[in-house]
């Protein structure tokens, strides 16, 4: 049975060596969002590769674990010069950081209920948790790379968690963090000045073709990549948890407030200058009647999307 690609990710070498260059960084540290990148491996048609090789075989294929390493040492050998250092992130989808908070997170979201049978669904999870446990082994190198395997919580902020507390030097103004990931909630991570994001997504082109755009998102350009027509200004990466906790995240199965979509939100954040703190938050004197009115929803969709705020709820396993 053939297959396609699991690592699916174009990352723009010389945007980066730009960057590296022209601000004179000398350390890189790549966080890599696995389940983001590694997309391929949810394929109809690679699902059924894993599970009638391990059928035939009567062991786990290695097909991930190939081409993650072949990515890897990819990215070693063009940034050698640079000290590179890997950090990698996953989890097994239990989230239990926001199920806490509200229930309804990602509740029910399946990329693979559709064709297979119950039977198949489990041994595909047990195939998926195999490859998670081998990438742990494989990548947990000292001086070379991280891997943060959360079994009950979701991992999307650690990258967050490592620059906030400069683990592997990741705070140092000499070091360049990327990211990368097509998840919006990581964009709020590029608040750390010395940190930008990568992200490959398509889009309709003007004859109505795929396309896929290959982008690079910092601290000023974060909000683009949720609202393609923001104007750089006053808003920024730090107002990430705020605007997506105004407009909701169907994916996240987070609701936003009614009428209110990306811009509006920006519309409410800079009109009122909204603060990007909670806490600030409740503090305000002057906010908009839309908030007032529905302030407790605001402050329950702020916990779930802020990586501090997940952090705090989180300190357990990180410790």
């Amino acid at each position: 049975m053939s297959r396609n690609k699991y690592i699916k990710t174009v990352i723009p070498y010389s945007k980066i060596n730009d960057i590296l260059r022209t601000q004179k960084f000398q350390n890189v540290i790549f966080h890599i969002d696995v389940q983001s990148i590694s997309k391929g491996l949810y394929q109809k048609n690679n699902i059924f590769f894993e599970i009638d090789y391990y059928i035939n075989n009567k062991i786990p294929a290695t097909c991930l674990i190939d081409e993650y390493k072949a990515l890897l040492n990819k990215l070693y050998k063009i940034y050698r010069q640079y000290n590179p250092f890997f950090v990698s992130f996953f989890d097994d989808g239990v989230n239990q950081q926001n199920t806490t908070i509200s229930s309804s997170y990602k509740n029910g979201r399946s990329l693979h209920s559709d064709f297979l049978q119950n039977d198949e669904t489990e041994l595909f999870k047990k195939i998926k948790t195999n490859y998670f446990i081998e990438l742990e082994k494989h990548f947990e190198k000292p001086h070379l790379s991280k891997v943060y395997y959360l079994k009950n919580y979701e991992a999307d902020f650690i990258p967050h968690y490592v620059i906030m507390n400069n683990l592997f030097n990741s705070l140092n103004p000499n070091t360049l963090n990327i990211i990368l990931s097509n998840d919006k909630d990581l964009l709020q991570t590029c608040k750390f000045t010395n940190t930008i994001q990568v992200t490959n997504r398509f889009f309709a082109s003007k004859l109505g073709k795929k396309q896929l755009g290959i982008d690079i998102y910092n601290d000023s350009t974060a909000i683009q990549y949720i609202y393609k027509n923001f104007k750089i200004g006053q808003s920024t990466a730090k107002h990430i948890p705020l605007l997506l906790a105004l407009m909701g995240d169907k994916s996240d199965g987070i609701p936003g407030l009614k009428g209110i979509g990306a811009a509006k939100a920006i519309k409410l954040i800079q009109n009122y200058n909204l603060p990007s703190s909670l806490i600030e938050l409740k503090q305000c004197t002057n906010l908009p009647t839309i908030i007032t009115d529905n302030f407790k929803l605001v402050v329950q969709n702020y916990q779930l999307t802020s990586f501090e705020e997940q952090l705090n709820r989180s300190k357990s396993v990180l410790d």
